[in-house]
This record gives structure tokens, sequence and C-alpha cells, in this order.
């Protein structure tokens, strides 16, 4: 095998490969030799056919198995040999191919690019830590706690008040008409949590499983749906649990 470096374009390699049509032929007589031995044909017994016959009928398909075969392990010596690391599959490409004549074929790699770690020493950080009121510490605290405090249905029939959790139906509608997103159902709220719009939350409290209320606010103007923005809305809501 003879391989010819070619000129490199920045991260892309390129060789062209040369096997020799000696080393081929041996190559292909040796795998026809193998193959004979188990081969069958009319009126011989096995490994028994004579060598023409057995050239006429499985030549061909020889010739592309071996083929195949020195163009990949010559592909895998190029790599090897010139420490390529290739960042995708080699392009490979053949350009000669006659029967009893030598093999030519290219081989293009684009390689991964060297990487040379500098001197880390000479770098300086300065590290900035978030000074947090211990107000603010609390208050996290306090979120986390309620966030994952266990729930219970209250059994006794008294109405809600703040803290409570109310399990409630809902369908907003503005001047009549239902809007998007005003629609929930099963929907967990503390009454007191001001999770909701101004004013929803308020307009539960007092009353008692079951009941279904009129719940009629503003949306703030400053609210993120700006087509919702300052507008009264009526929430029609029953609530089903308190918790």
């Amino acid at each position: 095998m003879n391989v010819k470096e070619g000129k490199s374009k920045g991260l892309n390699k390129k060789y062209t490969v040369t096997i020799a049509a000696s080393d081929f032929t041996a190559a292909v007589d040796k795998k026809l030799n193998s193959v004979a031995k188990n081969i069958k044909l009319p009126g011989f017994r096995a490994g028994k056919a004579p060598k023409s016959m057995i050239e006429q009928k499985y030549r061909p398909s020889v010739l592309g198995e071996v083929l195949d075969d020195m163009i990949r392990d010559a592909s895998n010596k190029v790599i090897e040999d010139y420490k390529l690391r290739p960042a995708v599959t080699p392009d490979i490409k053949i350009e000669k191919f006659e029967d009893g004549k030598d093999i030519e074929f290219t081989i293009e790699a684009e390689v991964l690019p060297e990487i040379t770690l500098g001197d880390f020493s000479k770098i300086s950080l300065k590290k900035y830590t978030a000074k947090v009121p211990a107000e603010e510490i609390e208050k996290a605290i306090k979120y986390m706690a309620d966030s994952r405090r266990d729930t219970i249905k209250i059994e006794e029939d008294r109405a809600a008040k703040k803290g409570d959790v109310a399990v409630i139906d809902f369908v907003g509608s503005i001047d009549g008409k239902e809007f998007k997103g005003g629609k929930g159902n099963d929907y967990p709220l503390e009454l007191g949590s001001n999770s909701f719009i101004p004013g929803y939350e308020d307009q539960l409290v007092g009353h008692k499983v079951g009941e279904t209320i009129e719940v009629k606010t503003a949306f703030p103007e400053n609210y993120h749906a700006k087509d919702l923005a300052g507008k009264q809305a009526l929430f029609v809501t029953t609530i089903k649990e308190l918790l």
C-alpha cells in the first residue's frame, strides 16, 4: 500500500492510496481458494470442482468483497498512521479500478482541531456573593413549608375562611362572553394567597361547599394579557370542597 498526502485545507485532510495489483490478486485468489473448499457444483464433490469453474461463477462477487475489505483496512491504516481524529465518517472515493492494474482511491476526512490548554494559574476570578436579608429567608422558608403542607378535607359544615384551600370550578366572562383561559375545574385555591386577581378570593370567604357565587372583579390595568387588562369580569364559581 502506498499513501500520498494531498494538500490540507484547514481541518480537511486528503490522502491518495494505491493498492498494488499483485496484492489485490493475491487476496482474491486466497478468497476463492477458501470458497472452493465448501462449494459443490453439479458433477463434482464438495471442494473438488475445477478452479476455472469456481472463478467463472464466483469471481465477480469475490472481487467486490475483497475490494471492500482492502479499502476498509487501508483507510483504517491511514487514520492510524497519520493519527487522525475524524469529526465525521471519512469520504472514500475509488479513482481507479481495472482488473490486473493497481487500485487507487482517495480518503478525505474532516478532523477535530487540536486544542491547547492555556495556563489557568494566570487567570483570576472574582467571586460574587449576594447578601440576603433575614426576612427574605424566613419568607422563602414559609413559602416552602406552606406549599408542601398536607391538606385534609374539612368535614365540618362551616363557611370558608382565609387560609382554607377551596377546590373550585369557575367560568369567567366579560360582557357575557367567555374568554380564553377563564375556565377551570377542581382548582385548589388558597384563600388569602392573592394568587388570583384582586378581590376574587375575598368574595369566596363566608360561603360554604356546594354554593355557587357570582364573583365580580376587574383585571389590573397592568395585567399581562393586554386584551383583559382593566376590564370588568364575572366569574361564576362553585365551591366543591374545603381543605
